[in-house]
Order: structure tokens, then C-alpha cells, then sequence
């Protein structure tokens, strides 16, 4: 318990808590002292706007960020569905701001990993076009129907 920063040891801060924590830009090392991030592995980690946690790696020095999970990036500030270590499954970019997979072609749902039907053929021959669709080359001499804009 500490009543002020003078009760702690260096590079701590006593804590409305009471408890004594690391100071800014210092972390509780294993061996419970607190070390400098010299690397800037951690560096906004933990902060608002990252879903991540510094964590030492495989000493008391090394350190990285640890990201919760379907979050990513420097400071776990990046966040989209994450299957089997792929982005919005491989098949869409991440879009950061609204953090929601967008799709590539031929591929929907939130992960992006349902592939739509796929034809051989130009869309005409193979299938009917419904309302509200277009056919789309989903790669080469592959095509899908998908809905139009807003549909």
C-alpha cells in the first residue's frame, strides 16, 4: 500500500488504488520490478482505441503487444474477423474505421468466407439473372451473380 509516489519504488506512481504501478512507458517486468519499453513494442498498447495488453515475450526485457482476439496491428488498434490466422478470411480488406470485413467478389457474409455460386460460363448462359443483380467476372472466365448497389 502507498499513500504517495515516495512509498513506491523507482519508475512507480501510487495509484488511487493505493498500489504502487508503473510509471507511463515503464511495465511490470516477471521479476516484479518495472522496466523502460526501449523497443516501443508497446508503445499505445493498452490505450484507448487498442485491444491489446503488453506482455513479455520470453525474458524480462523483451516485450510485445498482445492483441484480444479478431484485433491486430502495432497496438492492437486494427480490429476485423480473423479465421485461421487470415483477415476476413483472405477473401476481403478490413475496413479499420467501422472495423467490418469488405468483401472481394463472389464472397459474403461477415468473414467473408462463403463463396457465392461460381459459373464457367458468362452469367446469361448459366443461370438467371434476377432483379436486382448483375453478373460479375469473379476471376478469370468465372462469373457470379450479385446483387446491385443498395440490394
Amino acid at each position: 500500500m502507498c499513500l504517495s509516489d515516495s512509498d513506491c519504488r523507482d519508475h512507480e506512481t501510487c495509484a488511487a488504488s493505493g498500489a504502487c504501478v508503473c510509471a507511463d512507458d515503464w511495465y511490470m517486468s516477471p521479476l516484479g520490478y518495472c522496466i523502460y519499453d526501449s523497443s516501443g513494442a508497446c508503445s499505445g498498447c493498452g490505450a484507448t482505441g487498442s485491444y491489446g495488453t503488453c506482455e513479455f515475450v520470453t525474458s524480462d526485457t523483451e516485450m510485445s503487444c498482445k492483441c484480444e482476439d479478431d484485433w491486430y496491428g502495432d497496438a492492437c488498434s486494427s480490429g476485423c474477423p480473423i479465421v485461421d490466422a487470415m483477415i476476413c478470411s483472405n477473401h476481403g480488406t478490413c475496413n479499420d474505421s467501422d472495423h467490418i470485413c469488405e468483401c472481394d467478389t463472389g464472397y459474403i457474409d461477415e468473414l467473408c468466407s462463403t463463396l457465392v455460386a461460381v459459373y464457367s460460363a458468362d452469367c446469361a448462359r448459366s443461370f438467371t439473372i434476377e432483379d436486382h443483380q448483375v453478373c460479375t467476372e469473379v476471376y478469370s472466365g468465372r462469373y457470379a451473380a450479385e446483387c446491385e448497389d443498395g440490394y
